[in-house]
């Protein structure tokens, strides 16, 4: 027969089981609590970008293909090309508010938006559905006062090929010098530093 203590284990047992299958069904059923999970890692060093790793070779290369025709539109129908962008840094953001990566990292953009003067860096929030309004009102919701757009015309694979959100630096020549992939904190330290190294660059 079963002792009691066996009895006992088997019943603690089963209340941890329990509440580990309920924490994740919650992390994979509620987005919200997916984000402030996502959050909490951010929080304690993962997910930073890996601008160290070898960037993709048309960075430089002759071969780099022209994205400067690229065109984007804010709220108030106006459009600007990538080209207009060419003496600045530009930050670029893919994403989508029913994204949870999207929206886990969304703060810490926020925190790299207000620190950098807008005559050196130009930041896009490219909303991947095109639905401008719904992602103003999030952004609202959320006190992100972030610069929304949406793409104006054919987006190519090397800027961005559907995984969200997808983050992409162009240099002040206009040339793609990082493409992450992925939730990242970009207001970590090391990313701070790559993007002054980009400012000092000459045109």
């Amino acid at each position: 027969m079963i002792s009691l203590r066996m009895k006992k284990w088997f019943s603690r047992r089963r209340l941890v089981d329990a509440a580990f299958v309920a924490a994740l069904l919650i992390l994979l059923l509620v987005p919200k609590a997916r984000v402030l999970a996502l959050r909490g890692l951010m929080a304690v060093g993962l997910f930073n970008p890996h601008i160290e790793s070898p960037q993709p070779e048309y960075s430089s290369s002759a071969k780099a293909p022209d994205i400067g025709s690229i065109r984007f539109k804010d709220g108030l129908g106006q459009e600007r090309s990538l080209s207009g962008f060419r003496g600045k840094v530009v930050f670029l953001n893919f994403w989508a508010i029913w994204c949870p990566p999207c929206r886990a990292e969304m703060p810490s953009i926020q925190k790299l938006y207000e620190k950098e003067p807008s005559d050196s860096i130009v930041f896009l929030l490219v909303d991947a559905d095109n639905a401008l309004q719904k992602s103003q009102d999030f952004l609202t919701r959320e006190n992100l006062a972030l610069p929304l757009y949406e793409a104006a015309s054919a987006l190519p694979e090397i800027l961005f090929s559907g995984t969200l959100p997808t983050t992409v630096i162009l240099n002040k020549k206009g040339e793609i010098v990082y493409k992450g992939e992925g939730l990242a904190n970009y207001n970590s330290a090391s990313f701070r530093a790559f993007i002054d190294a980009l400012k000092r660059e000459n045109n």
